[in-house]
């Protein structure tokens, strides 16, 4: 079995594919862990040369986006590769999983992102701790544990 993640609130031009872990140890399902840390190392993968050359070809503005990220985040760390997180374009404020249901047997989500300074709330939840991805941009460690998401949560 498999997930397939799609960004929405950027121009976001991949789809994340979630596996089942193939160990023989591991279980029959798809699990948070699993598709958080799938969303990570998507996040963190160097734009090839020929991903930039299609990129701005068929999206002009989400490659000028991503090139103006990668600019920004390159000057804070010089020499550091344009990667995919640069198309979400500062969006970066994590607000959640929706579910857009089957491809065939496939669940299908919806990755919601927002920018840093958005104060505002889905009208389905709150997010108690939004988790900013650009900071794991160029981290050396495994994700963070995943922060508290309830739909019941009020924000003071």
């Amino acid at each position: 079995p498999h997930i397939v993640i799609t960004i929405s609130g950027a121009l976001y031009p991949y789809e994340i594919v979630v596996e089942r872990p193939t160990a023989l140890t591991a279980p029959l399902f798809v699990s948070v862990r699993d598709v958080l840390a799938a969303i990570y190392e998507n996040l963190r993968q160097p734009v090839t040369a020929v991903e930039q050359e299609r990129a701005a070809r068929q999206n002009p503005q989400a490659w000028g986006a991503a090139v103006d990220t990668h600019a920004r985040r390159a000057t804070r760390s010089p020499g550091t590769p344009m990667r995919r997180i640069d198309f979400l374009a500062g969006r970066t404020v994590f607000y959640g999983l929706v579910s857009k249901g089957f491809d065939g047997k496939a669940p299908r989500l919806s990755l919601r992102v927002g920018p840093r300074d958005s104060t505002c709330a889905l009208a389905a939840f709150s997010v108690l701790y939004p988790l900013p991805f650009d900071t794991l941009a160029d981290a050396a460690h495994d994700p963070p544990d995943p922060y508290i998401v309830s739909p019941y949560a009020r924000h003071s």
